[in-house]
């Protein structure tokens, strides 16, 4: 059968966040062709994005994903022969092995994603922006089951490692709580979605727009209340942040510590007479400072860590941060989100 070289391509970079490339179980680490569908299916998200084709089969992603995406020929003939993937064009001819069992087919029409979509209710668009907001303080420690989730409660979207929370009030109301893997909003605040669903056993959430569906499995855990780490603040006081400080946040992530993007750190310092952001990380340390009274900050000062991206967000929405009264944390807060950080305490 003949396909757009360019229109696999888009389905398949849709599809990407789905997969684990690390993992040797099932087909995580495989593009799935169901006839109507390409899919990416591990076991705690499943996306989907339409692509038709004669045939079902599943092929490793990676390889796949590699000569897709190098070739320049962009009419192509694909076709199964012998357990493997026949594919031609211009100058071209591969041939990838794949499997045809149809068994994940079954695991996949069980989510039942296209009666889903039907039912579908629709989802503002501060959700999205909600979750980017909070992902960052949720905990990495693996023992930590229910604070390594996002939690949906009604209107309001939290997270917390339990030194720091971050709290958004969204638009859309939810029947009722649920948690989703930190891991999975990470992948899922990559797409505009508009709409969602949740199954009636409540074990998986799911969010279309006209071209992806994105189902993520929900946890049915505890999430611990931190609600307590926004008290003890005395909003009368306010720390302005300088208008400059971007500048000196964007030297200091050159060099943040950590792998992933949602991993980073910088350590932030306010002084009395000036802000100062510094980088560090196994290839060395950058220190830059911009000039500013802060009325309130004591004599020594008080530093936090926090990720360079986050922290640049906060500031696109507040303009003051609040001091609490044991000198032990800090507030960020506007009118839908709030977000507290536990300081550095140097003895």
């Amino acid at each position: 059968m003949k396909i757009d070289r360019k229109e696999l391509l888009k389905g398949l970079e849709n599809i990407l966040p789905a997969l684990n490339r690390n993992s040797f179980v099932g087909h995580s680490n495989e593009f799935i062709f169901t006839g109507r569908q390409i899919v990416g299916y591990s076991d705690q998200i499943c996306i989907s994005y339409p692509f038709k084709t004669d045939f079902s089969f599943s092929l490793p992603a990676e390889e796949f994903y590699k000569i897709i995406s190098n070739i320049d020929v962009d009419a192509l003939d694909i076709n199964i022969k012998e357990n493997k993937l026949e594919i031609k064009g211009k100058g071209l001819k591969s041939n990838i092995n794949c499997n045809v069992d149809e068994s994940i087919l079954d695991v996949i029409d069980a989510l039942c994603i296209s009666k889903a979509k039907k039912e579908s209710k629709e989802l503002h668009k501060d959700f999205i922006e909600a979750l980017k907001f909070c992902v960052f303080s949720a905990s990495k420690d693996l023992q930590q089951k229910g604070l390594r989730c996002i939690s949906i409660d009604n209107k309001f979207i939290t997270s917390t490692d339990g030194y720091r929370i971050s709290q958004y009030k969204i638009k859309n109301k939810f029947e009722f709580p649920f948690l989703i893997p930190a891991s999975s909003v990470e992948e899922l605040i990559k797409y505009d979605v508009n709409k969602y669903f949740i199954s009636k056993d409540k074990n998986w959430i799911y969010f279309f727009n006209d071209e992806i569906s994105f189902c993520a499995r929900l946890i049915n855990t505890e999430f611990p209340s931190c609600i307590k780490l926004f008290n003890g603040f005395n909003e009368d006081i306010e720390i302005k942040i300088p208008k400059g400080i971007n500048k000196i946040i964007e030297a200091a992530e050159i060099l943040a510590s950590g792998e992933k993007r949602v991993d980073k750190e910088i350590q932030v310092g306010i002084f009395k007479d000036r802000w100062e952001c510094k980088g560090q990380n196994d290839f060395g340390d950058i220190v830059r400072e911009i000039t500013f009274v802060s009325k309130g900050i004591k004599e020594k000062g008080i530093k936090f860590n926090i990720n360079p991206y986050f922290l640049k967000d906060i500031i696109s929405k507040v303009e003051t941060m609040f001091y609490s009264d044991d000198g032990k944390k800090i507030l960020f807060k506007n009118n839908d989100f709030k977000h507290v950080i536990a300081l550095l305490i140097e003895e």
